[in-house]
């Protein structure tokens, strides 16, 4: 079977869940693909070019179907969709932020979603200007926490709303934050969160503010 872009880029995705990004080399790539590497450089300049593909994969797989919001559908329910698909690719690789961060995505997928984010805000209200700082925070936010997520090795961080209560925080040196965790996990459904909805549903509440505000 002929090789191509689009499949070595996926044959590289499904070797990085093996090895990891520093372990992913082309001469790896090509073993796995049964190739020698000159054949892969028919294809890829070089790694980056190779990590640049593998990037656009991953925003395909990330925005595939998204389309403009629906009739009645409320901006920030359309928005926190595409930023949780986002977010959602990026874990469900190995290193899939540090990829994403690494690429060049100019004229990629994901620059059609941010453009279409700006057509749903300016429609739904929002001034150009804060829509743009809105959409950059968004993609920004999700692809921080993924990135987090992943390179922690410890995974102490304050992310879950039991952080209190599995030992990764020390309350007798941190009183305040343990009450603060107590306060969260006590208050229902409904309730503020830890983690990337949380801190997700606070950006989209902000938004909502800021577009409520009057101008001044």
């Amino acid at each position: 079977m002929p090789l191509e872009r689009g499949g070595i880029a996926r044959v590289a995705l499904a070797l990085l869940e093996e090895v990891g990004l520093d372990g992913l080399t082309v001469r790896r790539l090509a073993e796995r693909l049964g190739v020698q590497n000159p054949a892969l450089y028919r294809h890829f300049r070089n790694k980056q070019d190779l990590l640049d593909a593998m990037a656009r994969v991953m925003v395909v797989d990330a925005f595939s179907g998204i389309g403009p919001p629906a009739t009645g559908e409320y901006w920030a329910d359309w928005l926190r969709d595409v930023a949780t698909r986002f977010h959602r690719t990026l874990l469900a690789h190995r290193d899939g932020a540090r990829v994403i961060g690494l690429a060049d995505l100019s004229g990629s997928d994901l620059l059609t979603t941010q453009e279409m984010a700006l057509r749903v805000l300016t429609a739904a209200g929002f001034d150009l200007r804060a829509a743009l700082v809105s959409v950059v925070a968004i993609f920004d936010y999700a692809l921080g926490a993924a990135f987090e997520d992943q390179t922690d090795p410890t995974h102490t961080t304050l992310r879950s709303d039991d952080a209190a209560r599995n030992g990764s925080l020390d309350t007798t040196r941190s009183p305040m934050m343990g009450a603060a965790l107590d306060a969260i996990s006590t208050s229902g459904e409904g309730g503020p969160t830890l983690g990337f909805k949380g801190g997700l549903d606070l950006i989209l509440a902000g938004m909502a503010a800021t577009k409520a505000a009057p101008a001044t």
